[in-house]
């Protein structure tokens, strides 16, 4: 049975590049009778807001759109440890990665300036690592130290994704070694999600196009835990949302579903914009959609590559 989830992050409020996720995400499920979990991604404590948590609740209510397992409202989950099993299982994960290949796993005392600075003056992309701490042998200290995923020169990748096919990535390349966990104790989103994943046994993980050097380094963290169900997952990178030219985000004052609805919005509007990228050949239906008119006629082989502009939806959601 194919198993998937919402897995939306409560550091701002959801806008309508997650609604295309959720929506793609249902569709997907819906029509070939798998389960959804919705799993509520507060890994960073510090962005994460009540507020936030209970626009997730209220944006699915608004779309329509239901699911199998996980809280039912925003009560249950702040009542209720927000992981299933607290943080052990993440602290069960780092040891199992040190015991099977103890190089993998290695402390790291650079600071995100510093990791800037080595970067920009070796004239590379600032966004990896450029290994500095990997090969210092240096004691873990809490507090003091992080911890790192060693990625080995010319490993491959495999990432099976469901619109592209088969795509080859070679992390060592682009990312470099990433955290597992932060100096302060808090475990890496790589670490948690995969984890995560594999405990919930999702199969089928459907996210944005911008995370597909994600996929290859989670599930190269996968294969050496290991995490056999999250390791044989499909995955769906859809396109991405953009204004102006900028990819649609809660950091870039993108419209937020909450600003929508209280401006009296009709939902249907929103599934009307999606109808194209999603390759629904409607020519009727200009009011009334619901997430249930996609099901019939829906066929991954329709579904656009190509990015959404919020200037031609704009029309149609106004």
């Amino acid at each position: 049975m194919l198993r998937t989830r919402f897995a939306p992050t409560p550091s701002g409020y959801l806008h309508l590049g997650n609604a295309y996720s959720f929506l793609l995400t249902w569709i997907i499920a819906r029509k070939s009778g798998g389960k959804i979990h919705l799993r509520i991604d507060d890994y960073d404590e510090g962005r994460s807001r009540e507020i936030y948590i209970r626009d997730i609740f209220t944006s699915l209510d608004w779309l329509g759109l239901d699911w199998d397992s996980g809280p039912r409202h925003s009560g249950e989950f702040l009542d209720h440890r927000r992981r299933p099993g607290g943080l052990e299982p993440y602290a069960a994960a780092l040891e199992v990665l040190a015991e099977r290949d103890p190089d993998r796993v290695y402390a790291c005392r650079c600071s995100r300036e510093q990791i800037r600075q080595a970067n920009e003056k070796a004239g590379r992309p600032t966004g990896g690592y450029p290994g500095t701490c990997r090969d210092l042998n240096l004691e873990h200290k809490p507090g003091e130290t992080a911890l790192r995923f060693r990625i080995h020169a010319g490993e491959q990748v495999i990432v099976k994704d469901m619109l592209r096919g088969e795509l080859a990535f070679e992390p060592a390349l682009s990312a470099g070694d990433f955290i597992l966990q932060t100096k302060s104790g808090e475990y890496s989103y790589h670490l948690a999600s995969v984890v995560d994943d594999e405990t919930l046994g999702s199969n089928c993980i459907v996210r944005g196009e911008d995370l597909m050097e994600s996929t290859s380094l989670q599930l190269l963290l996968a294969g050496n835990l290991p995490c056999p169900q999250f390791s044989q997952a499909q995955f769906l990178h859809h396109p991405l949302l953009f204004r102006g030219g900028e990819k649609l985000s809660k950091s870039e004052g993108a419209p937020s579903l909450s600003a929508l609805r209280k401006n009296g919005l009709p939902v249907s509007r929103i599934y009307r914009s999606f109808a194209k990228s999603l390759g629904m050949k409607w020519t009727h239906m200009e009011t009334g959609i619901k997430p249930e008119d996609f099901l019939a006629s829906f066929s991954l082989k329709d579904v656009s590559l190509q990015p959404m502009r919020w200037e031609d939806l704009e029309n149609d959601i106004r």
